[in-house]
């Protein structure tokens, strides 16, 4: 748990010096190898007809996610090349004028490149989805503290759709610690009374917008793992498919609320292809609970 919160610090550390579409890209689809690869070798399904399919839709997922990569790769550089089209004008503009050395030094201050090394960048993103995906590894090495929490002889029973929660109790206080003390450190020069003098309607819409959906489609992700699918393949079909939606979603928002207008068709087309090659993986790990090869 607390290995999962430094993850989702790294994961913000990968999209600041990889870029949103190597940083998201890369590290997600790592996550959901490692996190699908993981319970097929416990459960022993990796030789299996059902272990063979769900390998093969990650692997179309992965395809579907480099597609994605490329696309916001190339709106980067368009995005890029664009500003530095304005910048040659707003020089050549300040010659005019008499004003050339102010004019050198703004586009000097504004190409300049601070860009890291490949295995830097690769590096952060292996190393934040490895420690991200140990949310699956607290579901799968947990799972004794789910059959206590489902059982009748203990001083409780919890219905088996929420027996997963227990899990929850220990991965979201102590995910949550690094987190915390990295805001903490970064906004040390704002006074701690800020937070309750913000509007109350503020909290509320975080809470509303952020905190419960992020909680919820995990949750669902226990109660699918846990209730209804078969054991033996459970974890394995769940990750992938919650890893894959939650991205393509998140690509379709993105058309959705227009942040692909100013793009070429190049790109769109790439983001679009990345979308159908991402669906048609998530449909394929799917159709392997089909397979009854336990």
């Amino acid at each position: 748990s607390v290995l999962m919160g430094v993850g989702i610090l790294l994961f913000g550390e990968a999209c600041r010096i990889s870029g949103v579409g190597m940083g998201t890209n890369l590290t997600i689809g790592v996550i959901t190898v490692l996190g699908t690869i993981l319970p097929l070798a416990l459960e022993k399904q990796l030789g299996s007809a059902s272990g063979g399919m769900i390998l093969g839709g990650i692997t179309v997922c992965c395809i579907g996610l480099f597609f994605s990569m490329r696309s916001l790769q190339i709106r980067t550089e368009e995005e890029q090349m664009a500003e530095k089209s304005d910048s040659t004008e707003e020089f050549d503009s300040s010659t005019k004028t008499g004003d050339e050395e102010e004019g050198a030094k703004k586009v000097e201050v504004e190409t300049t490149n601070t860009d890291h090394s490949a295995l830097l960048k690769i590096t952060i993103c292996v190393a934040a989805a490895v420690l991200s995906s140990t949310l699956q590894f607290a579901f799968l090495f947990g799972s004794d503290l789910i059959d206590i929490a489902e059982s009748s002889s203990g001083p409780g029973t919890t219905p088996k759709s929420g027996s997963a929660a227990i899990i929850w109790l220990f991965v979201i206080p102590l995910s949550t610690i690094s987190s915390i003390t990295y805001g903490l450190y970064q906004s040390r020069s704002v006074p701690l009374s800020n937070m309750w003098r913000s509007p109350l309607s503020r909290h509320i819409k975080i809470f509303v917008c952020a905190c419960i959906p992020w909680i919820g489609h995990i949750h669902m992700y226990g109660i699918a793992a846990n209730q209804l699918l078969p054991s033996y393949i459970a974890a394995a079909v769940a990750w992938p498919i919650l890893m894959g939606t939650t991205v393509a979603w998140g690509m379709i928002l993105s058309l959705m609320l227009g942040e692909w207008k100013g793009a070429s068709k190049n790109a769109q087309k790439k983001q679009k292809i990345g979308i159908a090659i991402l669906a048609a993986g998530i449909a394929i790990v799917m159709a392997s609970v089909a397979l009854h090869d336990e």
